[in-house]
């Protein structure tokens, strides 16, 4: 499969499903009682695929060495995902993102 292929199937099955869904995620998030955490957990997921979309930028120039740079920031932001997730789940309550969107502004 070359990268063309690649990014088409990525498009087909990442983007073009939250554009589909993006309405009802609004939505949902307005309705929750949980918005900062959710919020949190959606903001994770567009910076995901921006870095994505630009490994593929660079894999199309042949930057190799800085796609795998912005490939451990993938697994470093798709690991801040998954622990609000799971805290989240452990506590039920929205203190998870507070505290997550208060300490991501000091370090960022």
């Amino acid at each position: 499969m070359n990268i063309s292929k690649l990014i088409e199937l990525d498009r087909e099955l990442v983007i073009d499903k939250i554009n589909s869904d993006f309405e009802n995620i609004v939505k949902m998030t307005g309705e929750c009682n949980f918005k900062e955490t959710m919020f949190s957990v959606i903001n994770i997921m567009s910076n995901i695929e921006f870095m994505k979309g630009g490994i593929f930028s660079l894999i199309n120039t042949d930057d190799i060495y800085s796609s795998e740079i912005l490939y451990r920031c993938i697994i470093e932001h798709y690991l801040r995902q998954k622990y609000l997730y799971l805290r989240y789940l452990s506590t039920k309550n929205n203190s998870v993102g507070i505290e997550y969107k208060f300490f991501s502004d000091i370090s960022e």
